[in-house]
Order: structure tokens, then C-alpha cells, then sequence
């Protein structure tokens, strides 16, 4: 059984509520976070899975794919409590999925699509078989693998490859960034960026700080993965959406890609992020596409190498605007679709990324890859967005104390690194503090024009009175 995830908080998602820093509560203990480990495939051929979901399905199947049979033996995986798999129609998405799926991994270890393969099954069951490859692609990989160690050269051709090397080298402020950093490390920097970058400069108007975020607003979950291989990734992408179709109170999840080949693969981080997207996608009466998640949920990625395709002043790798993307561990975060239609309809997409542009643009490109390198974001402390004084946020911010989701620890007045450790003294004062009338004063939010209820010694604040 996994061990149970560290819980969080990020980016966009909010609704209607009458609590904005209601009542003190005890802080919540912080569970460990969760590493995505080899899990060894079952040796029974016939699987019978108990999912009722289509992502609990493809998270078992590319747990097998991940962990396949031996040469020349089968899986037969059957999911009798899946309704939607017994229709003809989700059933052929999924292989066209899984098609798309063959081609997002660029690595001569990728073993799905090569000599492992699924097909269907009868009873709308799911074959998982393991096909040895022929003896001529055998002698062509050893004669590549033997060759790949350089041994044919001679001692003066090495040399001279390895002049020619250090001549085109790119220098070292133009190398791919590639942090290689334990989970803890990766998480720790990750939130940093999110409180600098994401937060405090107001690139998703309703990220409050890296534990809270959305519309409502709500916690985020992060996940970690060492993997390389996509299999396993694969596996860990859909475990995740399961886990929120099953928990409806989070508003979203952040998941680091922490193995070192993310990050100087782009190319290959895109194939990946392609065929996720794909399974967003709804089939037709006259056309099999996706998998149609698309009403679920809606995916963004970040990577240290991103780059706006989408024209514009984003568009082109020089662009300040790619920085709203350029996270220093390759991300993917999950966003719940009802909570990103919401920002939506309250806010256009097109007057964000105008903010942003102009924002990042301020901070300068230079700038932003020095931290995005160095991993030291205090270079933005002196350019926090005001977001009283920015249209924009002042209307996200409104949504905000207007939606749901409020906890007693939330202040909608800070943001980042402030609002977290604001929301963890006030959470601390909690356990012990008694309501006190006397040190309670009220004011009223610029933003929403609302009056709420806030206590002068150990921050807290109320939309009602008394404070719950």
C-alpha cells in the first residue's frame, strides 16, 4: 500500500463562502511525502482488478507495462466494475491512447511499444505480452552498444573529438539547467519558486501561496517521482488523478519529475506532456480520440527550458514570459476543470497573460535565469505585485473572498512566503488561544468591500462574528 502524501497547496482554482480566517484550528500534521516506488506486477496471467474508474485502470495497466512479464508470457487484465471500459467506444480510445503513449519516450530502454505490447482481449479484458525480439535486432544492439563506448577510435581521433567538443561547447550560463536534487530539496525549491515566481509576483492571480491556491481555494498536493523511464511515470500520473477523483476537497496536485533526464530532455518531457494531453481529449460519434478527461481535468507544465508556442510578445526562447513556466524541477499540475472554468469565465485568460508579460518583463530575462540557475529567488523580494493597486489581481482577489474554501489561516492580503508562515502562527496560536472580545477589532476588505473580523494579538481573522 502507498504511504499516504504530503498535502499542499498552488495554483488556481474558488466559489462562494461566508469564512475568510475563521476560527483558529489545530495545525494539521504534515504527512510524509510520497516517492513513487517499483511495485513488482502480480505472477498470476489473469488479473481481476476491482477499479470502477478509467484512470484506476490505466494506472494498474502501466503498473504491469511497467513491471512486464517475462519473454514469451502474457497478463490478462480484467476490470469487471468498470462501466465505462464495457462501452465499445472508451474501450478503442483507450488502445488509440495507448498508441499515442508508444511514442513519448526518445530512450533505447523504452520497453512498451518495443517488446511489450497490449492488446485486447476478450470480455473487454486487456493483454499484456512480453514478445523477445528477433535475433537480428539483437546483434544490431550489441554491435550499438559495443560501439558506443567509442573503441573503434584511435587515441588521436579521441583527442581531437574531445578539442572539438570543448570548442562548441555552449558556456556554462547557456547549458541546460539540470538540477539533480533529493526529493526534499526538489520540494523545498520548487515551493520557493511557486512563493517567488507563481505568488508573490501574481503570475496565477489565485495561487495565495506554494500550500494554497484555486477557486475555491484549496490545498494542492505534491507528489515526487525519481523515475526515468516513462512506464512508471505513466503509472504515477494516473495514480494521481485517481487519488483526487476520490478526494473531491483538494483543489489541485503539483507533481516533480526529479530524475536529472526531465530536465535536459525536453523534447522528450513534451512527448510525455502530449500524451497525457491526449487522453483530455473527447471522442466522437465519427472520430475515436482521447479519453475524454477534458471534463475533469486540465493540465500545465513547467519545465526549466519552457517556451510560449502560442504567438505574442511570449512567443520565441528569449521571451521574459517563458519564466511563468520555467520551474527548476520539471512540473505537472493537475487543475480540476470546473475550478479552471470558474477563473475563467471571472477573469479572461488574456488579460493574465498580458499582466504577466509585462511583470516578467519588468524582472528582466537576465534576471530570471540567474535564479532560475542559482535557485536563490531574493532578487525579487523589492518586485512583490502589489495586488491592491493591480486590476487584475484586485479582481482575482475579490473572487476569492467571495468563494469558498476560506480557512482560519488564510489572509487574503498576503501572499507567498508570507502567507505561509502567517497561516502557520496563526494555526500555532490556535491550540491554545481562547476568543477574547477584547482583542478582536473589525475592518473592511479593499478588495470585496465586506467587512471581517480580525484579532489583534494572534492575527486571526473572521468574515462572521463571533468568530467560529
Amino acid at each position: 500500500m502507498a504511504r499516504p502524501r504530503v498535502i499542499l497547496g498552488l495554483l488556481c482554482a474558488a466559489t462562494t463562502a461566508n469564512a475568510l480566517l475563521a476560527p483558529a484550528v489545530p495545525p494539521r500534521r504534515a504527512a510524509p511525502l510520497h516517492v513513487i516506488e517499483t511495485e513488482s506486477s502480480t505472477d498470476e496471467k489473469e488479473i481481476f482488478s476491482e477499479t470502477t474508474s478509467i484512470s484506476g485502470a490505466l494506472a494498474e495497466l502501466w503498473q504491469v507495462l511497467a513491471n512486464p512479464p517475462p519473454p514469451g508470457d502474457f497478463r490478462a487484465m480484467y476490470f469487471p466494475n468498470c462501466e465505462d471500459l464495457k462501452r465499445p467506444q472508451t474501450f478503442q480510445a483507450l488502445f488509440e491512447h495507448l498508441e499515442v503513449c508508444k511514442d513519448s519516450s526518445q530512450r533505447a530502454t523504452a520497453n512498451f511499444g518495443a517488446h511489450i505490447h497490449a492488446m485486447p482481449g476478450p470480455a473487454n479484458s486487456i493483454i499484456v505480452k512480453n514478445v523477445p525480439r528477433s535475433t537480428n535486432a539483437d546483434v544490431w544492439d550489441e554491435w550499438a552498444d559495443e560501439d558506443e563506448d567509442d573503441d573503434f577510435l584511435s587515441p588521436e581521433m579521441r583527442e581531437r573529438l574531445k578539442a572539438l567538443d570543448a570548442e562548441t561547447a555552449p558556456p556554462v550560463d547557456k547549458c541546460p539547467i539540470q538540477h539533480d536534487l533529493g526529493d526534499d530539496d526538489a520540494l523545498k525549491c520548487s515551493k520557493d519558486w511557486v512563493n517567488a515566481i507563481v505568488s508573490d509576483a501574481g503570475i496565477c492571480p489565485f495561487s495565495l501561496s506554494a500550500d494554497r491556491a484555486g477557486l475555491p481555494l484549496g490545498d494542492v498536493r505534491y507528489d515526487v517521482t525519481r523515475a526515468d523511464d516513462t512506464e512508471t511515470c505513466f503509472q504515477w500520473f494516473w495514480k494521481e488523478v485517481q487519488w483526487l477523483e476520490d478526494h473531491p476537497r483538494h483543489a489541485t496536485s503539483l507533481l516533480l519529475m526529479t530524475n536529472p533526464y526531465w530536465a535536459s530532455n525536453f523534447d522528450a518531457f513534451e512527448q510525455f506532456g502530449d500524451a497525457l494531453t491526449q487522453a483530455l481529449q473527447s471522442a466522437t460519434e465519427s472520430k475515436v480520440e482521447g479519453l475524454g478527461f477534458e471534463g475533469q481535468i486540465q493540465l500545465v507544465f513547467f519545465h526549466p527550458q519552457y517556451v510560449f508556442r502560442d504567438g505574442g510578445e511570449r512567443a520565441g526562447a528569449d521571451a521574459a514570459a517563458n519564466y511563468g513556466r520555467r520551474s527548476p524541477i520539471p512540473m505537472i499540475n493537475i487543475l480540476r476543470t470546473p475550478q479552471v472554468k470558474a477563473a475563467q469565465k471571472g477573469l479572461p485568460t488574456g488579460l493574465v497573460y498580458s499582466q504577466n508579460e509585462e511583470t516578467l518583463g519588468d524582472i528582466g530575462t537576465e534576471k530570471l535565469e540567474e535564479m532560475l540557475r542559482t535557485l536563490d529567488w531574493s532578487a525579487v523580494n523589492d518586485v512583490k505585485v502589489d495586488r491592491s493597486q493591480v486590476e487584475v489581481l484586485k479582481i482575482a482577489r475579490k473572487m476569492m473572498a467571495q468563494g469558498g474554501g476560506i480557512k482560519a489561516t488564510d489572509d487574503l492580503t498576503l501572499t507567498g512566503g508570507a502567507a505561509a508562515a502567517a497561516a502557520e502562527t496563526v494555526a500555532a496560536a490556535a491550540e491554545t488561544a481562547e476568543i477574547v472580545v477584547a482583542d478582536w477589532a473589525s475592518a473592511v476588505d479593499e478588495a470585496s468591500g465586506n467587512t471581517y473580523y480580525y484579532n489583534t494579538k494572534t492575527g486571526a481573522t473572521s468574515w462572521v462574528w463571533p468568530p467560529e
